[in-house]
């Protein structure tokens, strides 16, 4: 028996999903509200994505001895993206394989391969605002009182389904699920500009934020007086300004209120993005 299992690739007998031709063209048949629901973007930002995308090693093999050719890339990104809707069950790889008819392991290498090439396209969409962007930004929080912001930055957990096999305990944060931690930076539009990832869910909000380019090369990111506003859990720093930490003064008590109502933009951003992209809300190891 353990000679059997030894020597075999798999542990049970290869159950392949039936052929349906190109299953986007089924896709693309939905209406734009079901097309939505199901790859969480409009049909013209899925067009915009595929020719991002489309060129990246990851959708064309070099393996001369491959057995079959990749599916079509806009197949590909739909699933990906699909999947990178869901959470819980619904991103399980035997939901997609009886709701789409593709292999569990298609799902999944279709998954990490639109996830490497959007990584490698991130720039045209996640950048750091120009100096005259910069410019624009700081005069709408000037109205606000406070000239020179150019953005919020605030940490947030993405929750694990699973401790991970490695340093596990590292991953249990304070709300006692294991997570991994991301910083994001947003605009007064709440458009994200930049974003950390990958720090194990104990770690403070603070020294993930040491981690960032932002933080070490923050010359290269400001101007004089250019500055990022936050919660109370951030250093003060020539580029940062946080709230004031409890017990504080009636005067601190204002500014911090004003703080808020303008911070709460960052707050608002990282739930939109929860929002569309449910995967967020619980990582499957």
């Amino acid at each position: 028996m353990f000679l059997a299992v030894a020597t075999s690739r798999y542990l049970y007998d290869r159950i392949g999903a039936p052929h349906r031709g190109d299953i986007f063209e089924e896709l693309m048949a939905y209406t734009e509200l079901d097309f939505r629901q199901l790859a969480r973007v409009s049909k013209s930002s899925f067009a915009a994505l595929h020719d991002y995308i489309y060129d990246c090693e990851e959708f064309h093999s070099k393996d001369p001895n491959a057995r079959r050719k990749q599916r079509s890339v806009s197949l590909q990104l739909a699933v990906g993206l699909a999947r990178l809707g869901e959470n819980g069950n619904g991103a399980s790889v035997g939901e997609f394989h009886r709701r789409l008819k593709i292999a569990t392991g298609s799902v999944v290498i279709y998954t990490a391969r639109v996830v490497s090439a959007l990584n490698k396209v991130r720039s045209k969409w996640i950048s750091w605002p120009s100096r005259a962007r910069r410019h624009e930004i700081s005069a709408v929080m000037a109205a606000e009182g406070f000239p020179g912001c150019v953005g919020f930055i605030d940490g947030t957990t993405l929750p694990l389904s699973q401790r991970p096999a490695v340093d596990g305990s590292s991953y249990w944060d304070r709300k006692k699920i294991y997570s991994v931690s991301m910083q994001v930076v947003c605009d007064s539009d709440k458009r994200i500009t930049a974003v950390h990832c990958g720090c194990p869910g104990s770690c403070a909000d603070s020294n993930v934020f040491k981690r960032m380019s932002l933080y070490r090369e923050s010359v290269k990111y400001f101007d004089d007086s250019e500055y990022l506003l936050t919660d109370s859990a951030y250093p003060l720093l020539q580029n940062v300004l946080p709230a004031y930490k409890s017990p504080f003064t009636p005067d601190n008590g204002e500014f911090n209120n004003y703080l808020a109502m303008s911070r709460v933009r960052n707050e608002h951003a990282i739930g939109i993005l929860k929002g569309r992209w449910s995967s967020l809300r619980e990582l499957r190891n």
